[in-house]
Formats: C-alpha cells, sequence, structure tokens
C-alpha cells in the first residue's frame, strides 16, 4: 500500500422501489433516474467532492443492457477508511 492510500470499500446499491427514492409517473410511483446526483451528492457524509471513474453496470430497462454509471465516495472515516 503506497502512502496517503486510504482503504476503499466497494458497496453496490439497488434501487427497486421504496419511498425514498420514488417519484410519480402517469403509471404510478416509480424508482427516481439521478437520484444519487440529485439527493446524494449534495451530502457530505455520502460524498468527498472527487471525481472517480465510473462504473460499469447492467440495466434491466435500457436498449443494450450495460451502462456506465458515476459513483460517491464517503469521505474519510475515523477509522481511516472510506466507501465507494
Amino acid at each position: 500500500m503506497s502512502s496517503g492510500h486510504t482503504p476503499e470499500a466497494r458497496v453496490l446499491i439497488v434501487m427497486t422501489g421504496g419511498t425514498i427514492c420514488m417519484q410519480k409517473s402517469a403509471n404510478g410511483l416509480i424508482p427516481a433516474r439521478n437520484f444519487l446526483e440529485r439527493c446524494m451528492a449534495p451530502r457530505p457524509e455520502f460524498n468527498d467532492g472527487e471525481t472517480h471513474d465510473p462504473i460499469e453496470v447492467r440495466f434491466h430497462d435500457g436498449p443494450d443492457g450495460m451502462g456506465e454509471l458515476h459513483s460517491l465516495r464517503t469521505p474519510t472515516s475515523v477509522y481511516g477508511k472510506r466507501v465507494r
């Protein structure tokens, strides 16, 4: 491990619906698009403010089924770790 490197754990969050991430549509409530950018990114406890390489993901509602998502990373914790 090089000096200055902070250990980073990765966590996958799957949005399937629920109170926090839902929005109204013509067909009822659906998971909100861009929830990460609109609602989570402004919160400093979830976002260290740095830009990170996108992560390749599989979508079930897109034309080709694959895409990239930008992720957030937490600031360094009191234990010297981060979560992305």
